[in-house]
């Protein structure tokens, strides 16, 4: 008997070769997926490794202690923790607060004209490379908090500056400069995961309120925000382990300084910054402690996104979507 035109071995042959070919293509999918599992496995390994003899020499000092004195063979890693949770928070205040704002103008707010060109701006932001953003804060933003970029308003609106006179030593760099750059930086991430938890609120929650006449500004503020509440705290915590972890253009204008102080306008450094200015020319012992730097920040961008991506997906869940 013939299936479907063909004598039975030939139907039978066919069947064999697709069942070969969704066998391999199983495998190479299988097989791709557990590469990420394996690389973040033996990446933890590495470094794990390579931290134990500064931990084996330190102790617990390593990660309590504000001294990091190479001559010394003294390292202690509070004074770059300090700087790095710091221009972080400083940046998720700020482009933070930016990024949900411009997800609500897009969603609800944006006439149509306007909605493209805005995001494809705020797409772009994502795509410029680090140290175009740590030039731009050495050329534009330091000279704009100490004043002379303007000189003339400077003259007529008696401004100085954050920083006080051009002449002051490494002017402009430091905690508050390093927030502001690392900012505009994760404005598209948080704008962008606040967006898609804000559009998958429920339809009819949304009309409803309008039913009820509620304007657009109070739907938003009504309904939808309070709706993907858990979804932009996602998003925050999304943007805030991309500043942890960013290295040059905070390595270019935070100063790096291993100091702790309140004062947000002096020099500081942060644990990528410190990474990448210290770990070409390092010691064994040195790099070793740059090492348990570089794992202490794995570690804490890990557990960050685990838990945005965790209420992201809390929202999209309840929406059904998930």
């Amino acid at each position: 008997m013939a299936a479907a035109g063909l004598p039975v071995g030939k139907a039978g042959s066919s069947k064999a070769r697709l069942s070969v070919g969704d066998v391999v293509f199983r495998a190479a999918t299988t097989a791709a997926a557990g590469l990420v599992l394996g690389l973040i496995i033996l990446i933890v390994w590495q470094l794990i490794a390579g931290s134990v003899p500064v931990l084996e020499k330190e102790g617990g000092s390593f990660f309590m202690s504000p001294i990091w004195d190479v001559t010394k063979g003294q390292y202690g890693a509070l004074a770059f923790v300090w700087g790095t949770f710091a221009s972080s928070i400083i940046a998720l205040i700020v482009g933070g607060t930016i990024g949900v704002a411009i997800s609500a103008y897009l969603v609800e707010l944006a006439p149509k004209f306007l909605l493209k060109p805005i995001s494809l701006l705020v797409d772009l932001l994502a795509a410029i490379p680090s140290i175009i953003y740590g030039l731009w804060g050495i050329f534009v933003l330091i000279p704009w908090l100490r004043g002379s970029l303007f000189p003339e308003m400077t003259a007529l609106f008696g401004w100085t500056g954050l920083f006080g006179s051009p002449g002051t030593p490494m002017p402009g760099t430091g905690l508050f400069t390093a927030g502001l750059v690392l900012a505009i930086m994760i404005i598209p991430t948080v704008a962008a995961v606040t967006r898609e938890v804000l559009l998958v609120v429920p339809k009819p929650m949304r009309d409803g309120a309008l039913a009820l006449g509620a304007n657009r500004t109070e739907v938003l503020k009504g309904v939808q925000i309070p709706y993907a509440s858990s979804g932009i705290l996602g998003a925050l915590l999304l943007g805030l382990g991309r500043a942890l972890g960013e290295t040059m253009a905070v390595a270019m204008v935070i100063g790096n300084s291993a100091q702790i102080h309140l004062d947000l306008f002096r020099p500081a450094a942060s644990l990528a910054s410190n990474i990448a200015n210290e770990f070409g020319e390092a010691g064994p012992m040195q790099r070793s402690a740059l090492i348990g730097l570089g794992l202490m920040l794995f570690l804490v961008t890990l557990v960050l996104n685990v838990i945005a991506r965790l209420l992201v997906h809390r929202v999209q869940a309840r929406s059904g979507l998930r």
